[in-house]
C-alpha cells in the first residue's frame, strides 16, 4: 500500500535534510547525520547531527475545500553538536541551512500547501559531555480528502 500524505511529508523532509552539506552549497555538512525520532543519544561521531519528528497533527480549518479535512502537523528538528570555542555561531549557521532547505520546497513535492515560517532556540546542556544545539519547529499545512490519509 502507497503512504499516507503525511508519511510522504516525512520521507520528503528526512530526504531534504540529508542534502544540507557543504557540497551542495549549504554552510556546514549537517545533513551527514539525520535521524527521524531517534529516542537514544547520538554519539560523538554522530555528532553534529539532526534529529526530527513530527509531534503532533493538529486539525486546521485553513485552505480547506469541500470533501477535505486539512492539518496543521507540527514539526520539530533538534540540532546537537559538541560544545567548542565557537559553538553559537556554529549552531547558527546550521538553523541558517535547515531553513534554507525548508525553503527550497515549502510545499514538499506539492504534499503540502505551505510550511509556516521557522521558529527556534539555542539550548546548551552539561551532563557528562556539554552539549549543544538548537530546537526548530516548523508547522507544515496540508490537505486529504474526507477520512482518506493517502489521498
Amino acid at each position: 500500500m502507497a503512504d499516507s500524505i503525511r508519511q510522504s511529508i516525512i520521507n520528503a523532509i528526512d530526504a531534504r535534510l540529508k542534502t544540507i552539506t557543504i557540497a551542495n552549497s549549504y554552510e556546514t555538512d549537517l545533513g551527514r547525520n539525520v535521524f527521524e525520532h531517534r529516542t537514544t543519544a547520538l554519539g560523538d561521531s554522530e555528532l553534529p547531527g539532526i534529529n526530527f519528528r513530527d509531534v503532533g497533527c493538529d486539525v486546521s480549518e485553513e485552505d480547506v475545500a469541500i470533501g477535505q479535512h486539512g492539518y496543521e502537523l507540527i514539526m520539530e528538528a533538534e540540532i546537537l553538536v559538541k560544545e567548542g570555542s565557537t559553538t553559537a555561531v556554529q549552531i547558527r549557521k546550521m538553523i541558517a541551512d535547515v531553513i534554507k532547505a525548508i525553503g527550497v520546497d515549502p510545499r514538499w513535492g506539492n504534499l503540502a500547501v505551505r510550511t509556516s515560517p521557522v521558529s527556534d532556540s539555542l539550548k546548551f546542556e552539561q551532563s557528562e559531555k556539554i552539549i549543544a544545539g538548537a530546537l526548530l519547529t516548523f508547522p507544515i499545512i496540508f490537505r486529504t480528502n474526507k477520512f482518506n490519509p493517502y489521498a
